[in-house]
């Protein structure tokens, strides 16, 4: 009986401390997300010192209508602009929408 007592008691202290260990860690992972949200925010709020780059497109109306192309079709556009800045432009992630 004393032997079946200990068990249970070894493993309720054992469940409680992986409890705690995951709030623990529940908390952290909170921290670290507000924190980096918070970095994020205060990055792109701040006006770049130095110079930049500026993107210039050959007209002013970025709509085009492509008609109707059949599923699998291709469909196809040139987007003529240049950088009339002063810095490098770099052109990350482009996708259609």
């Amino acid at each position: 009986m004393k032997n079946k007592r200990a068990w249970r008691s070894t493993l309720l202290l054992l469940l409680m401390v992986c409890f705690m260990g995951l709030v623990c860690l529940a908390q952290a992972q909170e921290q670290l997300e507000s924190s980096t949200k918070s970095t994020k925010s205060q990055a792109m709020t701040q006006t770049p010192s130095g110079p930049q780059p500026e993107i210039k497109f050959d007209r002013e109306d970025l709509t085009y209508d492509m008609g109707n192309i059949q599923q699998m079709g291709k469909g196809e556009i040139i987007i003529k602009f240049k950088n009339i800045g002063k810095a490098e432009l770099k052109i990350h992630q482009v996708k259609a929408g």
